[in-house]
């Protein structure tokens, strides 16, 4: 059995391959092994229970995964009618069972033997022709493939192919030095959770990591080519676990770490020494850590000066002779090191708002050009000379990394698209209504104004600003702009504070002719909102490690520093609610005297939102598990409530209605991307 011909279908099963009558149908290596799978067995019925034991040689994977396989393997077959199957069909109890019918292979030859010309023609003439149709075929074939490559050179550096499209985040890429393994951290199944997974590219096998002790965000990284290491963090205790690849069931080492209060990233660097990443109890900054995972020895591999800073995604040349990471203080460094004498090579930094931390990325291309991501944006810098080049990349990762031998692997986003439902936050399992748009929707938020919303729509030229009316789908147009915004606070006389590029805010003023600038591009920014005269915007500035509170007055212009040492000010009947740079909240006087220490905190380090309605205070903050916990503080009797969810991506966000009783919740399309393996265009230049 090896090809088969079911008409418009073809399927080689010696070279796994799916073609129509006009194309390939590109298939993932486990829909093909279901597909051959059923054809074999097209006789009967195959029950789930058995794709388990032969398609997944007893992996651990839930009835769900395997049928969305199948359900997504109907779709590439163009089957997706249930009531009038093609090729595949299925019933409750019994499974599945292929009833295409292949065409018998002696009527597809016998039909084009009998095909003779209506005009008898000479040999000469019959090879002229046959020539000279080569020779059409091949300028033909000569200028799609040219014009192919040019098209791939020109739009994109980067060409990918698929390994595993399986729905759910997936962060933290990491490779065997033969390629042939990959591990990274997702949220496949959201009632599990965040967990380790590993992929057999050779057996295109996926398996989840077991872990023996269920806990917080689990890192992942592959030593050489045959352990795996996982980090968790359960009731304080900091552990590693080590792994052989040959069974990925049970750790056969346990390290613990006493004197951590956290780790994070770790990662291979030489021989039995690993690199961590993590934060020591009483110390302030994330820097990595040299382990020797025999004697269990431990010393300081990279060092911060600067208050609260994570050092994250350390990555070594092919030659290890220099190694890079990113560092995150008032903005995302990158830093690149000679490793034996560790001394700076090269720097490079970007905006810390401008980015999400789950798309920065750093991938050595080879001992001397290092690639940079942040977001949609790339950049090569070679170490030798500072030079940078940019090349023309549109794709977006949320994991980047190459085995030693030089193969690069990817964890591919996919194009953003944005979804916004309204919940209640009594009830936030139970979404109230979803909000539709024909456009490309930048942001939405609540107004002051009842039963409106503040809707950012991008066009082709312009960002453009609407008071949108939900019930009917009434837009008032109020504001454009060339660069990107978003709405973060609102006065009583409809004045508006926009937040440009995540970086720079600019009042809207009552007229809406001008723009206000209120700080200036380069300043580090953290909170705004207005005062309660209106007269005033409070808002927050770094300056070197430390955080100040300044005011605008918006009819001098001029700015004033109010106070230090707080990364957020908030005007409450006459008083101020502060936070401070640890995240601990305080009631302060109308002098900005501290009154008492409030019980509610939050953690900068994460993701965060932060709204005062009325006498509450509510957050949004994202944890070290990479779970949103939504959080509130009644600031008349102190209640505290705080509930946690599971099931959102990272990239979310918030906007709560006057009375905090209701929320517009943001999420973007990150639950799709999908492991890759790239293949790189040096010749983009």
């Amino acid at each position: 059995m090896g090809l088969l011909n079911f008409g418009t279908l073809q399927i080689d099963l010696e070279q796994r391959r799916v073609f129509t009558a006009s194309s390939e149908i590109i298939v993932e290596p486990k829909m093909f092994e279901v597909l051959s799978y059923l054809i074999k067995n097209s006789e009967r019925y195959v029950s789930l229970q058995e794709l388990h034991t032969e398609v997944w040689a007893g992996r651990v994977v839930t009835d769900t995964a395997v049928r969305r396989v199948i359900s997504k393997l109907r779709v590439h077959l163009g089957d997706t009618d249930p009531e009038t199957p093609i090729y595949i069909k299925s019933q409750m109890k019994r499974g599945y069972q292929f009833i295409g019918q292949p065409l018998p292979e002696a009527s597809t030859t016998a039909d084009f033997a009998e095909i003779k010309p209506e005009i008898p023609v000479t040999k000469a003439l019959q090879s002229l022709k046959f020539w000279g149709l080569v020779l059409v075929i091949a300028l033909m074939m000569g200028f799609a493939v040219s014009f192919y490559w040019s098209v791939q050179s020109t739009t994109s550096a980067i060409t990918t192919e698929p390994l595993v499209n399986i729905s759910g985040e997936k962060h933290f890429l990491s490779v065997s030095e033969n390629g042939r393994y990959q591990v990274f951290t997702g949220r496949l199944d959201k009632n599990e959770g965040w967990q380790a997974y590993f992929f057999d590219s050779q057996l295109a096998q996926l398996q989840k990591i077991d872990r023996t002790e269920k806990g917080e965000f689990p890192f992942v990284a592959i030593l050489k080519n045959e352990k795996v290491v996982m980090t968790s963090f359960v009731n304080g205790k900091a552990k590693l676990h080590l792994y052989q690849i040959s069974d990925l069931t049970r750790p056969f080492k346990t390290i613990e770490f006493d004197e951590f209060s956290r780790i994070a990233q770790v990662a291979y660097f030489q021989d039995d020494l690993i690199l961590m990443s993590g934060q020591k109890k009483e110390e302030k900054n994330f820097v990595y850590y040299q382990l020797d995972l025999k004697g269990e020895q431990l010393k300081q591999f990279t060092f911060s000066s600067l208050q609260q800073s994570i050092d994250f995604h350390i990555t070594f040349s092919p030659d290890k002779k220099h190694y890079a990471f990113i560092r995150r203080g008032a903005d995302f460094q990158v830093q690149v090191i000679n490793a034996a004498k560790k001394t700076l090579l090269a720097t490079d930094s970007f905006d810390l708002k401008a980015t999400a931390a789950d798309e920065l990325n750093l991938l050595w291309l080879d001992n001397d050009q290092l690639l940079i991501n942040a977001g949609e944006k790339f950049n090569v810098l070679n170490i030798n000379n500072g030079s940078k080049k940019e090349p023309s990349v549109t794709q977006r990762f949320s994991g980047l990394a190459r085995g030693q031998q030089g193969n690069f692997y990817g964890l591919q986003k996919p194009a953003q698209l944005k979804t916004f439902f309204q919940v209640q936050l009594s009830n936030l399992g139970s979404k109230q209504r979803y909000f539709s748009f024909t456009g490309h929707t930048h942001s939405l938020n609540f107004s002051k104004i009842p039963n409106q919303l503040w809707l950012v729509e991008k066009n082709d030229a312009d960002y453009q600003l609407y008071l949108y009316q939900p019930e009917t789908g009434n837009k008032r147009f109020y504001f454009k702009s060339k660069e990107p915004f978003t709405v973060i606070s609102e006065d009583p006389d409809m004045a508006l504070l926009l937040l440009f590029n995540n970086k720079q805010i600019k009042l809207l003023d009552h007229n809406r002719e001008t723009l206000i600038d209120i700080s200036d591009v380069n300043q580090k920014i953290g909170f705004s909102t207005f005062s309660q005269t209106n007269g005033e915007v409070l808002f927050t500035e770094k300056i070197g490690d430390t955080w100040h509170v300044q005011s605008f007055d918006v009819k001098t212009k001029l700015q004033k520093r109010l106070l230090k040492g707080f990364r957020m000010l908030l005007p409450w009947q006459q008083q101020f609610i502060a936070a401070d740079e640890k995240g601990q909240f305080y009631l302060l006087d109308d002098q900005f005297q501290v009154v008492k220490q409030l019980p509610f905190t939050i953690d900068f380090n994460f993701l965060y939102q932060v709204s005062l309605h009325g006498n509450k205070i509510i957050s949004a903050n994202i944890g070290s598990d990479s779970t949103w916990k939504l959080a509130t503080l009644d600031l008349i009797t102190e209640q505290y409530q705080q509930q946690s969810l599971h099931d959102l991506p990272i990239n979310s966000k918030f906007s709560f209605n006057n009375d905090g009783t209701e929320s517009i919740v943001s999420t973007a399309n990150d639950d799709g991307n999908q492991l890759v393996r790239l293949s790189y265009n040096f010749g983009y230049n």
